[in-house]
């Protein structure tokens, strides 16, 4: 069985983007992006445009978690260096709790609305993501906000902590 070499999450809301495209995939030699996303993952539109964002060379594909756990298990998603990103938390956990069980998470953009709290800059969370992303933290996942590979990670449970959650 073909597994892949190196495999990265990150959490962010806008998925592919110039921090992603322009940093992180050079900087840790990603070859393949793994979008999950259960409504984009069954637009072919939206699939199509994420595989024109990334650099080229780089395979992109965006997929429902149904399909995500399908890869996962049968070859943990193939070959390679792949970066998995996540929209939200709640898509995390639920792919953490469906057997996708990753050792760490970078959350890169979580974005501002009515009950969020700003606890990084870019990322801001409400109770239920400060609830999710606790009991991955609890269970041993190693979640850290981090813009670019030049910023400091910083660490959530402090975050969260801090901000009183």
């Amino acid at each position: 069985m073909i597994m892949s070499k190196f495999c990265w999450v990150r959490l962010d809301n806008r998925l592919v983007h110039g921090q992603v495209c322009v940093c992180w995939i050079p900087q840790l030699e990603i070859n393949r992006v793994v979008i999950v996303h259960d409504r984009f993952g069954k637009d072919p539109f939206m699939a199509k445009v994420h595989a024109m964002a990334v650099p080229r060379g780089v395979v992109c594909d965006t997929i429902t978690s149904e399909k995500a756990l399908e890869e996962w298990e049968r070859d943990e998603f193939g070959d390679g260096r792949v970066l998995v990103l996540f929209p939200d938390p709640a898509t995390a956990s639920k792919m953490w709790h469906a057997g996708f069980q990753f050792k760490s998470m970078q959350i890169g953009t979580i974005p501002a609305a009515k009950n969020r709290v700003a606890i990084h800059p870019q990322v801001n969370i409400d109770g239920e993501d400060a609830k999710l992303l606790t009991e991955l933290m609890d269970q041993g996942v190693d979640i850290y906000c981090q813009l670019v590979p030049t910023d400091s990670k910083s660490e959530l449970r402090g975050l969260l902590a801090k901000a009183k959650f």
